[in-house]
Formats: C-alpha cells, sequence, structure tokens
C-alpha cells in the first residue's frame, strides 16, 4: 500500500490495522515521519517519500525492491504536497500499467464537474487562481487517468462512483464502492454543555455559515446556550481560513461561548468526542467521505451534517444523524436530549455495520479477484 500514516486517526493506518487482522501480507510505503517508526500492527511499514517531486522515484524504487503481487494506491488530492505532485502522482500507476503489476486505487476525493466555479479554487489555496477551464481538464486528466491505469478503483459512496462514470466516463464495472470504515465503538460520555467540531480549519468546511446560526442560537438562548468547540488545526498554505474564523467570531462576539483548540492528540480528541453532546459536520462542497463522521459514529454520537453531497448518503436523516440546510444551523443547535439519545442508538448500530474489520475484509475480496482475473 502506498499512503500517508499521519496523524492517528488516518483512514490508511485503520485499513493497514484491518488487513493485517484478515491475514494480508501487507508492506505500507509510508511519508518519511519519524512518528511512523512507533506504529504498530499495520504490516512492514517503510519511510518511503516526502512531499517533493520526488515521490514519484521514491515509490517506484522501493515498488521495484519489495516486488509486490498488488499495489492499493490511496489518491488524496493533497496526500503528496503541492499542487505540482497532483498531476506527478499519475506517474506512478502508469509505471505499474507498463510493469504490469495489478494496481488497486482508492480515489478518497472526487469533484463534479458541476461545482468547479469561480471560488472553488480559493477553498484551497489563494495563492494561485485557476482558470475554470484548466480545473475541469486538470481533474479529467486525472480521472480517466486513474480509471485506465488501475485494475480497480475503489471509493466510498454512490455519489462518488456515479460521477466518476457520468461525468468523467471511467468503467462502471471498474468501480467498488466501500464505506469509510469505523473505529472500534469507544464509550459515550454525553455532556451537556458544548458541540463539537473536527476537523481541519479549511474555508470549504462551511464554519461561517455555522457559526451565524450559533450566533442566532444564542442570542434566542442565551441562559442555557450550550457551547461551541471547534477542534482540529490547519492545512498548511491555508492558514488564511483560520484567521477569518477568527474574524467572524470577534464580528459576532462569541469569544466566550466558541473556542478554537488547534491540533489535537489522541487523548484530547477522545475526550472531546466523547464527552460532546453533538458532533457537528458541516461543508461547503462534499467530495469525499468523512473521516470524521467515521469518529463520530464510533463513539455512538448524535450528527449534525450538511444537507449535501454525499451525507445524504451516509446519514438517515433523524434517524442516525440531522442533516442541516445551509440557513438551519440555528434551528439544529436546539435538538433535544430525547432526539439526541434516539438518534445516537441507532448511530451504534450503524458503526457496527461499518466495523473496520469488515472494511478490512471486503478490500481483501477485491485484492483476491483483481489478482485471479
Amino acid at each position: 500500500m502506498v499512503s500517508s500514516l499521519q496523524p492517528y486517526s488516518n483512514y490508511s493506518r485503520y485499513l493497514a490495522q484491518a488487513l493485517v487482522k484478515n491475514k494480508v501480507d501487507l508492506t505500507v510505503l509510508a511519508e518519511k515521519d519519524e512518528k511512523n517508526k512507533n506504529i504498530k500492527d499495520c504490516g512492514k511499514v517503510i519511510l518511503t517519500w516526502d512531499k517533493s517531486p520526488k515521490f514519484i522515484w521514491q515509490i517506484i524504487k522501493q515498488i521495484n525492491k519489495t516486488k509486490p503481487d498488488l499495489v492499493h494506491l490511496q489518491h488524496e488530492i493533497n496526500m503528496y504536497g503541492s499542487f505540482i505532485s497532483i498531476p506527478l502522482f499519475l506517474l506512478i500507476p502508469l509505471y505499474l500499467k507498463i510493469k504490469r503489476i495489478k494496481t488497486v486505487t482508492t480515489i478518497h476525493a472526487v469533484v463534479s464537474k458541476k461545482i468547479i466555479k469561480e471560488d472553488f479554487s480559493s477553498m484551497f489555496t489563494k495563492k494561485i487562481k485557476f482558470p475554470i477551464w484548466f480545473q475541469k481538464l486538470a481533474y479529467i486528466i486525472i480521472y480517466k487517468s486513474l480509471g485506465i491505469f488501475s485494475d480497480e478503483i475503489i471509493v466510498h459512496t454512490n455519489l462518488l462512483k456515479n460521477i466518476l462514470v457520468t461525468e468523467y466516463k471511467v468503467k462502471n464495472s471498474k468501480i467498488k464502492v466501500v464505506p469509510h470504515g469505523v473505529p472500534d465503538l469507544k464509550e459515550n460520555k454525553r455532556k451537556d454543555d458544548y458541540f463539537f467540531y473536527f476537523g481541519y480549519i479549511a474555508k470549504r468546511k462551511g464554519l461561517g455559515d455555522v457559526l451565524k446560526g450559533y450566533s442566532k442560537y444564542y442570542e434566542k438562548n442565551k441562559a442555557t446556550a450550550k457551547n461551541l468547540i471547534l477542534g482540529g488545526g490547519f492545512i498548511k498554505g491555508q492558514e488564511y481560513a483560520k484567521e477569518e474564523i477568527e474574524d467572524i467570531i470577534a464580528k459576532l462576539n462569541l469569544a466566550e461561548k466558541v473556542k478554537l483548540t488547534g491540533f489535537l492528540n489522541e487523548g484530547q480528541m477522545d475526550k472531546y468526542f466523547s464527552e460532546a453532546y453533538c458532533v457537528i459536520i458541516p461543508a461547503k462542497i462534499s467530495i469525499s467521505a468523512s473521516g470524521p463522521l467515521a469518529q463520530a459514529f464510533s463513539y455512538g454520537k448524535c450528527v449534525l451534517a450538511s444537507n449535501l453531497g454525499n451525507y445524504p448518503e451516509e446519514i438517515k436523516n433523524n434517524m442516525d444523524g440531522i442533516l442541516v440546510n445551509k440557513n438551519g444551523w440555528a434551528k439544529a443547535f436546539e435538538v433535544t436530549p430525547e432526539k439526541v439519545g434516539s438518534i445516537e442508538k441507532n448511530a451504534v448500530e450503524k458503526a457496527g455495520d461499518r466495523n473496520w474489520n469488515r472494511i478490512g475484509m471486503r478490500h481483501k475480496k477485491i485484492y483476491e479477484s483483481v489478482l485471479n482475473a
């Protein structure tokens, strides 16, 4: 497997552990991060690549040494470095195709052409503004190339598969839908004093709409209003998003009610998730399955998520979560303890259905199918 393994809540780390449990002889070609030397139960971990253009040759060189039966590539837009790295990544599956090495690629983010508008690139960077035609062409090249070079493609929702098939003409038969795994259930120690957001402080997360809704909720319920904790760091190159959120908090006079934690370690994340009244997962756009949603399910939490993109497929509204329209956050924050308790029970059931061990087993079957084709 070629992937990053950091931070501790990383998708590929959970997947690697599940694959090892399912008796897959696994080697992970991971990023050169000293923390990866201490990772356990993920098979053989080799620190291979850094986030420079050299990552291609670093990975290809190590693949030649390892001589795998199959390579599983994890593809995320920013995983391997800057915008320069995005097209360069395609050289890896091309090389594997030429060498006739079986290849499975998980595409974590699928960008529909419909959402590529004037402000789309500003959600990821302010340094460079790409023309719309260029952005659309880039994604056409990325997805069509991955579709051609890979023996099998994995995505996490039917929506993402449909975009690849209808907009990018990737073969339907080549794409498997495997939901995002959910970690083992943890204790839900729900308290009634705060809502919790966990994720990057990034423009595409829609935190501005959340704060505006929270301000209305607070004005209406000053005596009983719960606090709002925004947990998580920022993406390198997108520090401006944190500054924008701080400005909104100041303008709405919410400094005493809204807390920005910065990056959370494993113990802090566990405490905040476990004791949260509800977990909120907002978004301006939804181009991938949500890691924080999987974490929330693992704590049996009631989730308030934006009613767009992948979320309506992953959440049954008012059953195992609540879908919130852009202007509906003020009302959503008024969710009652009775409603929260009812949703929590269903969230626990969903967590069991998507347990990582089951997800690992499904991956193993895909590997076997590709190797035997």
